[in-house]
């Protein structure tokens, strides 16, 4: 991953007048909270996407982070986000528009409305329509490159896939999965160990007397997808991590297990 210099700095502007001239009004200047190569994320993004998920969670507030540490999540995402992006344009990924209308088409439907009339839903929270077509774009493009990157690293010979029908070990279909990443630093002690092992199982009581698993991974995953809920969204088994594709053979529909193994502790809903 590409070195990142992270520069943290505010304009403030006062009121300007000149002689007996008018006073000229506050006009309040957008500062940059991270430089990414040559790219930069600036507060309003920042700011913007903390807000869009305070929303979500507005009728439960008490399920998210604090603060300081939403911000740091969602400032995490966006520069991971943008050097994504940037490596599946250098890489030759391009998203038509038809392809992005379509992905548009999909999400009003789903949220029972026209695209006009999420047009105006999004104006109506104080969100620009044409970033949020940016945001559904850049998702698109991430995703073009993985399923590339995958692609590219997929290189089984026929005998291996005998060997696998003959052993029993074939999984077939997809499945959709959740994780929540306890994280441990390399080198962590028994008692550190043991300390990760008991927050997940709390985080799993906490999950199986009512909080709501997407809210909990906010809180407490130290995943990089912890924003989106742990959520890893529907893959064909050959595309799982063959550590979660083992636990969730094992699992039934909504639940959630812990599995423990150094350097991680980590929770899973199938």
């Amino acid at each position: 991953m590409k070195k990142l210099l992270l520069t943290l700095f505010v304009v403030c502007l006062g009121t300007v007048s000149v002689g007996r001239a008018q006073t000229l009004p506050v006009e309040s200047l957008d500062s940059i909270v991270a430089v990414i190569d040559d790219d930069i994320v600036l507060r309003s993004e920042l700011d913007r996407d903390v807000q869009m998920i305070r929303q979500q969670y507005a009728s439960n507030p008490q399920q998210l982070p604090p603060m300081d540490v939403l911000e740091r999540q969602v400032l995490d995402r966006l520069i991971l986000m943008k050097l994504q992006v940037a490596r599946a344009t250098s890489n030759g990924v391009k998203i038509p528009d038809s392809e992005v209308d379509q992905t548009l088409g999909r999400i009003a439907e789903q949220n029972k409305l026209t695209v006009a009339q999420m047009r105006q839903a999004l104006q109506a929270q104080g969100q620009s329509y044409d970033q949020f077509r940016r945001s559904v774009r850049d998702q698109l493009t991430v995703q073009a490159l993985q399923q590339r990157m995958v692609q590219s690293r997929v290189q089984i010979s026929d005998a291996e896939i005998d060997s696998v029908i003959k052993n029993g070990k074939l999984r077939r279909g997809q499945i959709h999965l959740a994780y929540i990443l306890v994280g441990l630093a390399d080198g962590a002690t028994p008692d550190q160990i043991e300390e990760a092992r008991a927050k997940a199982e709390d985080i799993k009581a906490q999950i199986d007397g009512g909080l709501d698993f997407a809210a909990a991974a906010i809180r407490f995953s130290d995943a990089q997808n912890a924003l989106d809920g742990g959520d890893l969204g529907w893959r064909p088994y050959d595309q799982v991590p063959a550590a979660f594709a083992d636990v969730a053979e094992q699992m039934q529909p909504g639940q959630v297990s812990v599995r423990c193994a150094a350097p991680t502790a980590s929770t899973s809903s199938s």
